[in-house]
């Protein structure tokens, strides 16, 4: 590293919006949050007879589930109008070094696939950047880890499809391709 310091180095930083297709809610899935969101709204919210932070943590954690449910009932009926999800997506290159940034926890299979054909010599995703609030920061499966049915490929944790996680890796990867040739 002494023998190779370098005083001026490229320096490039790109921005763009990228939509990658959200996971859809089956038929199946809708009925299951309607009938646990019916459940959960039956259940009447807890105002006295225990400890105030009991009530407190009762009622929160009541609210909390009734909302997940509530949000998988809103996907499933704007998915047909809103297939697809826009993501800000950040590139930034210093010399032979790139950074490129995304709002999910990927599974290591989409970052290792980006950094496998980034044209830099060192290729850095950073992971849940950019989108704040209850959406931002959602699991990214493969399709291999939705087959499977992991704790953090259900549909309560994936906005966006597997297919929408191969969108993701083409699309860094073009651009890093082009931040390459600038």
């Amino acid at each position: 590293a002494k023998k190779d310091i370098k005083t001026e180095l490229p320096l490039q930083h790109v921005v763009k919006t990228v939509n990658l297709t959200k996971r859809r809610i089956s038929p199946e899935e809708n009925a299951f949050a309607q009938q646990k969101y019916d459940e959960l709204l039956a259940v009447p919210f807890k105002l006295e007879g225990a400890d105030p932070k009991e009530l407190l943590r009762f009622n929160s954690s009541l609210v909390a589930q009734r909302n997940r449910f509530k949000r998988i009932l809103d996907r499933f009926n704007s998915q047909d109008q809103e297939p697809k999800l826009p993501m800000e997506l950040h590139a930034l290159r210093i010399g032979d070094i790139a950074f490129a940034s995304n709002r999910f926890e990927l599974y290591m299979d989409f970052m290792h696939r980006i950094q496998a054909r980034s044209p830099f010599e060192q290729t850095f995703v950073i992971q849940l950047a950019g989108t704040p609030g209850a959406d931002g920061g959602t699991y990214l499966a493969t399709e291999r880890g939705a087959q499977n049915k992991g704790y953090s490929a259900c549909l309560f944790c994936n906005l966006v499809s597997p297919e929408g996680g191969q969108e993701l890796v083409e699309e860094t990867v073009s651009i890093l391709e082009e931040l390459s040739h600038s």
